[in-house]
């Protein structure tokens, strides 16, 4: 059959019986045959089973569009059979309708120029080997094949989904991807860039798919795509999406700005998948694993690996989106799944030359952030890295570890500042159950201000050494997630090593899920010993817990100072405010740094009585009873130690600076023998009761400091309070000295038994202790009992000695 010159529209082979043999040569020039309105259909259908001939269509020549019309090409070969169709076309550029090949059950060798707006192979029929662009085999009942050769796609999309096949390969090894003769029989595959391309392979609904990548010569794909998919999820729990130890690399395919995009029940990377500082997103129903030849890389860009609300992600080898191009940041990486598991060598990196990036294992900060699904257990092996490093400049990234029911971190984790300039990131190792640390969050800066490391269980113990320790040296073998032992630890050379560097350790328990107490505790033998790295340095340890405190280890610092900052009952919607209290039991040093402490009762004095040496300055600020055991600012403080309690007990000696005691709304009893260099203050809102030595001037009461007042105020406002000074237990306790004035306020009616109701404003109530005054005043000395505030005095009974030395009385 010879066709010259025809103005049809559409050229149709309806059916072809057995034994019939057509070829059909169309060779023509655009003067001897025009399709000028190629908006319908080129169609053969129904080749029947058992055709044995050759079908060819050789089209020589141009074919093309001049107007606006959608033109289409279309296989449909519904009936299998053993027929080979080849088709040739040098040109339909203008074929803006595209090419359909559906239903192709039977054998082709297809040899086409496509430059259309689509390719579908939407409905094939068989498996489909990829190899060039592909082979198409065995279905239930036969086996066909279709071979592809010197195919060139410029289509704005390409899509091949709904195959019924078994297998899909990639091998990019025996393929020439750039366009040249290619190493797969001398056969090519070239897509080049278009406008809006992208390409998607899914929806293979046959169990046991399996999508391989099996070279990094993929990377000769020259096209910029904005996106390219992969996925077998419809395949059910059985399909596999693997990339082999000879890598995949779409650098070339994907932008910067892009995304690669993998979809599996399971995924598998044994080798190099790379992208060009794009997205890389891989998610999985079952397990994603990154053994310990594989790698995801996609440098200043994103990761993404997810293995699902019940899967389990495991990394061995390395997820790097680290940049080193000056004056950008390095990328970010999530890390998700039910279950996320870092061991062996495994490295995961997002550092970059002006700043770190971003890192979340498990979850994000408290595990609060809904927008990323929160693990249920997450272990980091001993031998594996996690960075968000600034390299030069710029401040270190963010790096989270969050877990529901377990975090277990034995490996290091760092986000330091720039080496020229900048300050540490934030690593927080966090759980809502359990947390098991056994190395620490390096967030320090060699040229500016360190960062934090924060630990966020319900309760956590700091112990020399943890209860168990896990670790798995086979990739075959996953990381026991559950815990054997309950509670959460953090040993203290975990936080040793962060401090002496200048990182904030934040250690907070105020989470207000979960069941337990929400307690800190200190073991004995865990003593908090931070010698720095760097004579001069600072860092602070800040310990915030829901309810109690105990530090049993002692906490010491040189080389630099520590500041200590500890907050009992520290909860923001703490349901009984009544509990939470800090216990010292071993001595504090914090080598001229603050000491703070807060919640409801303080005691170091518990059983033998401890030191707590702050020549930073000291705040303790409880609603409940203080006791102190020693209490030191030595020299060199010029600020004020602030005591808040009810009652207070021990000893204060502040070498320099102000003292402040505040009773609060409550009656202040100070039981506290208390020595300052400078002024002090004693205040209450209601009454003052005073049994033990106050001193102002000290350390030397015959050379007190003459400006070292004494002010003792029971507050005069309508509530007002009286000032009661009574011996307790030992009848030398209760005295008042001063180099300076001593003032005396007192602003409520009290009788001798210390009730409201009688007539004394202050009461002066000492034994006679003939060589020891109870109240010398360096300066002046000056009492004031008010009644409510008004002109009505109350009486003032002195059983003691006043004296003035120096002044008025």
């Amino acid at each position: 059959m010879r066709h010259e010159r025809t103005k049809q529209r559409r050229l149709k082979l309806l059916r072809l019986e057995q034994r019939r043999v057509l070829n059909a040569d169309f060779s023509f020039t655009p003067h001897a045959l025009t399709l000028s309105q190629v908006d319908g259909d080129l169609t053969v259908r129904e080749v029947s089973a058992g055709l044995t001939s050759r079908i060819e269509f050789d089209l020589h020549g141009s074919v093309w569009q001049d107007d606006d019309s959608t033109g289409t090409f279309a296989i449909d070969n519904s009936t299998p059979g053993h027929s080979i169709l080849s088709i040739e076309k040098s040109d339909l550029e203008n074929l803006s309708g595209g090419i359909s090949l559906s239903a192709a059950a039977s054998a082709f060798d297809l040899n086409f120029d496509v430059q259309s707006s689509s390719l579908d192979l939407s409905q094939m029929r068989g498996s489909l080997v990829v190899e060039g662009f592909g082979t198409v085999s065995q279905t239930a009942s036969s086996e066909y094949d279709v071979k592809v050769g010197d195919v060139s796609l410029s289509a704005s999309q390409i899509r091949l989904s709904d195959f019924d096949g078994d297998d899909i390969t990639l091998n990019a090894s025996e393929i020439d991807l750039t366009g040249g003769d290619g190493t797969f029989s001398g056969r090519t595959l070239s897509i080049l860039s278009a406008a809006t391309p992208a390409i998607e392979l899914g929806g293979l609904s046959n169990d046991g798919a399996e999508l391989n990548f099996t070279d990094s010569d993929i990377a000769a794909l020259n096209a910029e795509f904005t996106s390219i998919h992969f996925s077998t999820l419809s395949s059910g729990n059985s399909s596999t999406l693997t990339v082999d130890v000879s890598g995949a690399d779409f650098s070339g395919a994907v932008g910067r700005l892009d995304s690669l995009h993998l979809e599996a029940a399971t995924v598998q990377i044994h080798g190099n998948l790379t992208s060009n500082g794009g997205l890389i997103e891989i998610d999985a129903t079952d397990a994603v694993t990154v053994s310990d030849t594989g790698a995801v890389i996609s440098h200043g860009g994103q990761v993404h690996l997810d293995a699902g609300v019940y899967g389990t992600l495991l990394v061995s080898g390395d997820v790097d989106v680290s940049n080193t191009d000056a004056g950008d940041t390095g990328g970010t990486v999530h890390l998700l799944g039910e279950r996320v598991g870092l061991f062996g060598d495994a490295r995961v990196d997002a550092s970059g030359e002006a700043g770190g990036g971003e890192v979340l294992i498990g979850g994000d900060d408290h595990g609060a952030n809904d927008a990323i699904r929160n693990a249920s257990q997450v272990w980091i092996g001993s031998d594996v890295e996690v960075h968000a490093d600034a390299m030069q400049h710029g401040d270190g990234g963010k790096i989270v570890v969050w877990s529901d029911d377990a975090t277990q971190v034995y490996g290091s984790l760092a986000a330091r500042g720039g080496s020229l300039s900048g300050d540490g990131g934030l690593i927080e190792t966090s759980s809502r159950e359990q947390l098991i640390v056994t190395r620490g969050g390096d967030a320090s800066a060699l040229q500016g201000h360190a960062g934090t490391w924060l630990l966020d269980p319900l309760s956590i113990r700091i112990v020399l050494a943890p209860s168990a320790v896990y670790q798995i040296t086979e990739f075959a073998q996953p990381p026991f997630f559950t815990p054997t032992i309950s509670g959460s630890e953090v040993t203290v050379d975990a936080i040793v090593d962060q401090l002496k560097t200048g990182t904030t350790v934040v250690i907070s328990t105020v989470n207000p899920a979960g069941t337990e107490d929400g307690n800190v505790t200190q073991d004995a033998l865990a003593l908090i010993d931070v010698t720095f790295d760097n004579a001069g340095d600072s860092a602070t340890l800040v310990i915030s817990a829901a309810n109690d405190i105990f530090i049993n280890g002692g906490i010491t610092a040189s080389n630099g100072s520590l500041t200590v900052l500890l907050e009992a009952n520290a909860g923001a919607d703490d349901l009984n405010t009544a509990l939470g209290n800090v216990n010292i039991n071993a001595d504090i040093d914090t080598n001229g740094g603050l000491f703070i402490s807060t919640g409801v009762d303080f005691d170091s004095d518990n059983v033998t009585p401890v030191t707590i040496t702050a020549t930073g300055g000291v705040s303790i600020t409880h609603t409940g009873s203080v006791d102190l055991g020693i209490i030191k600012t030595g020299t060199g403080f010029g600020g004020t130690t602030f005591i808040s309690g009810a009652n207070v007990r021990g000893n204060i000696d502040v070498g320099e600076g102000n003292v402040l005691i505040d009773g609060g709304n409550e009656d202040l009893l100070v039981l506290a023998n208390i020595t300052s260099t400078d002024t002090m203050f004693l205040l209450a809102d209601q009454d003052v009761i005073i049994e033990a030595t106050v001193t102002a001037g000290a350390p030397d009461l015959m050379n007190l400091n003459p400006t070292a007042d004494l002010s003792i105020t029971a507050d005069t406002e309508s509530n007002g309070g009286g000032v009661w000074i009574r011996e307790g237990g030992n009848p030398a306790d209760a005295r008042l000295n001063a180099g300076g004035n001593i003032s005396i306020v007192g602003a409520k009616l009290i009788d001798p038994a210390g009730n409201t109701t009688g007539s004394i404003s202050l009461r002066i109530d000492v034994s006679d202790i003939a060589s020891d005054p109870q109240i010398v005043a360096g300066q002046d000395l000056t009492i004031v009992a008010n009644f409510d505030n008004v002109a009505d005095a109350g009486d003032i009974i002195i059983d003691g000695i006043l004296q003035a030395t120096d002044g008025a009385l």
